[in-house]
């Protein structure tokens, strides 16, 4: 049986999803648009929507941050040269 929350989305799927994503995010590093360097520390679930969550560290760990998965993969600032615009974050090796 399929767990079902109130707000209609599957609690298996959402941590199954989540699962996946920490598996290719957490520990990497990523460069922030604006040149900061930063590290996944962990995926978490908001428990109201099933909404992925991307916490992150400064590389030098002075602070830790946390926004929707989907803000931290968006690609912002288009331009008529890059109309897709760059990425919010990179990952970097």
């Amino acid at each position: 049986m399929i767990a079902m929350t109130d707000k209609g989305f599957s609690v298996e799927a959402v941590q199954t999803h989540r699962a996946l994503v920490a598996e290719n995010m957490i520990g990497n590093r990523y460069r922030h648009h604006e040149g900061g360097l930063y590290q996944v520390v962990r995926i978490t679930v908001l428990k109201s929507t099933g909404v992925l969550l991307v916490s992150y560290a400064c590389a030098l760990k002075c602070y830790e941050w946390t926004c929707a998965l989907e803000e931290f993969n968006a690609c912002i600032n288009p331009t008529k040269e890059n109309p897709d615009g760059v990425p919010r974050f990179a990952r970097v090796s």
